[in-house]
């Protein structure tokens, strides 16, 4: 658990320095990184998360994690481009683990619909799996007060990480996280570790 959820506590505290009454938007939120960060986002006390993601499932079972709203990734971009328009008008914090295409149309859709341009919007980079390259217009830079963040490993310090490890390991403690594992005897590795899955795989010893 401690990777995958390490990805939003250190993106919204050292990178975005997330305020309690805050509102956060996670593109990504279906997979096991951006669950976690609806369920980080809400303890760290944001009044509003937008789950944003493909698998209307798990897009509907958010909301039983802290998402107080919903915007599924579809192949009709004018249609989320929409939603994504009106979810972000004031939206404060962006956790993005797609990039690529669907991050520039984020970004095209959402600027250009703020409540406020003086309004700050903090939009992290985290993950990539839609695409290695975003093309965003350089006046989405000049529109509104838009901050583009990375956060990582070599984005944060060691200090503050270990920090952190120890946040989310008393996080667990004090209330456990909704965390999908699948284990799989170290006996089958080679038939598992090309599978694709949703699923967190952890390989445990076998006799």
């Amino acid at each position: 658990m401690m990777n995958p959820a390490l990805s939003s506590w250190m993106a919204l505290k050292y990178r975005a320095h997330f305020q309690k009454g805050q509102s956060v938007m996670i593109l990504g939120a279906t997979g096991n990184a951006g669950m976690l960060a609806v369920q980080i986002a809400k303890r760290m006390g944001a009044t509003e998360i937008i789950a944003v993601g493909r698998n209307q499932d798990k897009l509907e079972a958010l909301l039983d994690l802290g998402a107080t709203a919903t915007i599924r990734l579809t192949d009709d971009v004018k249609a989320f481009q929409d939603q994504l328009a009106a979810a972000g008008r004031q939206v404060d914090v962006v956790l993005d683990y797609l990039w690529g295409d669907i991050t520039a149309n984020a970004m095209k859709a959402i600027i250009p619909n703020r409540t406020h341009d003086e309004q700050e919007l903090k939009w992290v980079e985290i993950g990539s799996i839609a695409g290695q390259a975003a093309p965003i217009p350089g006046a989405a830079f000049r529109a509104v007060k838009l901050q583009l963040i990375g956060s990582g490993q070599g984005s944060v310090g060691v200090k503050d990480m270990i920090q952190s490890f120890n946040e989310i390991i008393a996080a667990e403690v004090s209330q456990p996280f909704a965390f999908t594992v699948k284990t799989v005897g170290l006996s089958e590795i080679e038939k598992y570790w090309t599978i694709p899955s949703s699923e967190r795989l952890v390989f445990v010893p076998t006799h």
